[in-house]
C-alpha cells in the first residue's frame, strides 16, 4: 500500500506520461531514476492509470512503457552511452519492460559510446542489463570489455605514475568489478 507522497509522486508521473517525448535523453534518464528513488515501480504507474480513470493511449495497459520507448525512439539517435545507462538503470528500477527491438536498438548506440562513457556510467549499464536480464551479444560484450580493458588500463598507469595517491577511482572500480562478473 502507497503513502500519500508516494500516490501524490504516481500521480504526477502519470500525468507527465504524455510529456516524456519532449524531454532530453538526460532528462528522461534522470526523471525515471528520480521515480524509482520514490520506491515506485511500473506495476504501480499502472495502477494508477487504471484509478484515475485514464486510457491508455497504446491499449496495451502498458502506456507508461509505452510512453517512455516513444521518448526513447525521439531521442536514440542523440543518447550518448552515459545517457543509455543511466536510462536503463531508471528502466531497471522501475522495473520498465522495454520492446526487445528497442532494447537492441540502445544496445548499440551503448556500444558506440564504449570509448567515450566514463567507467561509473558503463558499471551501472552493466548492472541495469542484470537487473533487466538482457544478455548482449558476444560482439557487444567483447566490444565492453576491451573498451573497459583501455580505460582500466590507463588509470592503473595513471595510478603507478602517481597521478593518484588514493589508488584508482571508485568509478574505475566499480568497471572492474563489473568486468570480473562478465568473465569469470
Amino acid at each position: 500500500r502507497r503513502g500519500v507522497a508516494q500516490q501524490w509522486v504516481c500521480g504526477l508521473a502519470v500525468g507527465l506520461q504524455d510529456r516524456l517525448v519532449n524531454l532530453s535523453s538526460r532528462e528522461l534518464g534522470q526523471l525515471l531514476l528520480c521515480l524509482a528513488d520514490t520506491g515506485l515501480t511500473a506495476e504501480d504507474l499502472t495502477a494508477d492509470q487504471g484509478g484515475s480513470g485514464r486510457v491508455s493511449s497504446s491499449g496495451d495497459g502498458s502506456s507508461w512503457a509505452a510512453a517512455v520507448s516513444r521518448a526513447v525512439e525521439a531521442q536514440l539517435g542523440d543518447m550518448s552511452a552515459r545517457d543509455v545507462c543511466r536510462l536503463l538503470s531508471g528502466v531497471a528500477k522501475l522495473q520498465l519492460q522495454l520492446r526487445p527491438a528497442l532494447m537492441q536498438a540502445l544496445l548499440l548506440q551503448m556500444q558506440s559510446g564504449f570509448l567515450e562513457a566514463p567507467p561509473s556510467a558503463l558499471a551501472a549499464g552493466i548492472d541495469a542489463l542484470t537487473r533487466l536480464r538482457v544478455v548482449p551479444s558476444r560482439d557487444w560484450l567483447g566490444s565492453f570489455l576491451m573498451a573497459t580493458h583501455r580505460t582500466s588500463t590507463a588509470a592503473a598507469a595513471a595510478a603507478a605514475a602517481g597521478s593518484s595517491r588514493r589508488g584508482l577511482p571508485s568509478s574505475t572500480a566499480a568497471t572492474l568489478s563489473a568486468r570480473r562478473a562478465l568473465v569469470g
